[in-house]
């Protein structure tokens, strides 16, 4: 997964990865910004095997650039269909299908506080 910035006035800056295990097939992207620039991004990535598909995460920051990417669902059941939203405070909350026997929904919440 690649991701590039743009500035106005500058323009398009270098694609960087935001993920970088190249274990799978990541797609599906879904982000949001807020008024000062910072993106939190989720993705769906399927496993090497091809059986399961995971929720990721990384975040991008005016301050720092883009952090480290990582599973949001924490199990080995299948996830899809990831989505987010973002309040005007900055609080992001994703949700995603968790499959384990059946379907369930799944959320996880990060507040602008820093809490993940």
């Amino acid at each position: 997964m690649l991701a590039s910035r743009y500035v106005a006035g500058t323009g398009w800056g270098s694609a960087v990865p935001i993920e970088t295990d190249n274990a799978g097939l990541a797609f599906a992207p879904q982000l949001v910004i807020d008024g000062t620039g910072n993106v939190p991004v989720l993705w769906e990535k399927r496993n090497l095997a091809g059986y399961t598909n995971d929720s990721w995460t990384n975040r991008y920051t005016t301050a720092t650039g883009w952090g480290q990417a990582f599973i949001l669902d924490g199990t080995s059941d299948p996830a899809t269909d990831v989505q987010i939203g973002m309040d005007g405070s900055g609080d992001v909350l994703a949700v995603w299908q968790q499959d384990h026997f059946v379907r369930s929904i799944w959320a996880d919440a990060y507040t602008s506080a820093g809490s993940p």
